[in-house]
């Protein structure tokens, strides 16, 4: 009888080696921005919020879980129909929206706007960003290519708060508005990232990156 032998078992690319070939390149910053902002309402909503003499928070979660949840749903081939960059960029739009619409809260009912910017921001930023990120990698390195977008968005979180309470530290020592100046800082910034990436689309970089999306995302 013919020997059977088990085969041995071949392992896939490291992350590094998966890195040198393929990457997403600015959309890890992408990723990154994406997890701090989202984060911010879950640590200094609260503080914020007594700040401003609101009690009560429960309306900015609840407008913002089913803002996110309808949304997703509504908007579900959003991607497909507008390509996953401009559902990128629309989702930066809306979070930035959502960080300005901060400065304009002064009671429990006025919580709702940056809690239906953020919401529809959620709904458009996460699917696309991981769709995206997937896309510059072979479908056999796809699952790794996940774990490595997943893994900028939890380093946004790791490192969003932090930066966020040193903005409102310093603000507070220098007697200007912590919490206005920094939602308007991190709104800035949500605007630049959108620009940055607007432009890698415009450059022959860009180009190259468009091309990939498209070829390995189907658009």
């Amino acid at each position: 009888l013919p020997l059977h032998r088990t085969p041995r078992h071949v392992s896939g690319p490291g992350m590094w080696q998966l890195m040198r070939k393929d990457h997403p390149g600015f959309l890890l910053v992408v990723a990154g921005m994406m997890g701090m902002s989202i984060s911010i309402p879950g640590t200094f909503l609260r503080p914020f919020a007594a700040e401003q003499g609101i009690d009560q928070i429960k309306t900015f979660f609840l407008v913002y879980n089913i803002v996110a949840f309808v949304a997703r749903v509504s908007f579900r081939r959003a991607p497909q129909v507008l390509g996953l960059r401009n559902a990128i960029l629309v989702g930066l739009f809306f979070m930035a929206l959502s960080m300005f619409s901060y400065t304009l809260v002064d009671s429990s009912a006025t919580l709702v706007l940056p809690a239906i910017a953020g919401g529809l921001a959620h709904s458009f930023l996460f699917p696309s960003v991981v769709a995206g990120g997937t896309a510059f990698f072979p479908k056999e390195n796809r699952g790794l290519a996940t774990s490595l977008v997943l893994a900028m968005y939890d380093f946004g979180v790791l490192v969003g708060s932090p930066l966020v309470g040193i903005s409102l530290t310093s603000a507070r020592a220098l007697d200007l508005p912590a919490y206005p100046l920094t939602f308007g800082l991190v709104g800035g910034l949500l605007v630049v990232t959108g620009m940055v990436l607007q432009q890698f689309y415009q450059r022959g970089d860009g180009n190259e990156m468009s091309r990939k999306m498209r070829v390995r995302s189907g658009e």
